[in-house]
């Protein structure tokens, strides 16, 4: 005969099978394992070898690399777009789009 589950053990089990199937989850994503760390409010190593002993692919697994500007880097830009417009560009943007000044 089995003994049966403190509430406190099916707790921790319900939170474990969840952690679970949010890892896979994230793993399919297109995070970067720093952030399925910071998702998962894991530490690195500790992170890898959660999804190791889950049979993911953790040395295979490609690593995102994405370039997000900073708000400065963003200015720049647009100032470099606006300066190629010309006199009617600029006149119909101050305008708006229903010909009147905004």
């Amino acid at each position: 005969m089995t003994a049966k589950k403190r509430p406190e053990e099916i707790e921790a089990n319900r939170a474990r099978a969840n952690q679970k199937r949010r890892l896979r989850h994230l793993w399919k994503g297109e995070l970067t394992i720093a952030e399925i760390c910071d998702e998962m409010e894991m530490g690195r190593d500790e992170m890898l070898a959660f999804a190791e002993s889950l049979g993911l692919d953790v040395e295979g697994r490609p690593e995102v690399e994405c370039f997000i500007p900073t708000p400065e880097q963003i200015r720049l830009a647009a100032a470099e777009i606006r300066r190629g417009w010309t006199s009617a560009e600029l006149e119909a943007r101050r305008l708006g789009p229903f010909g009147r000044l905004k």
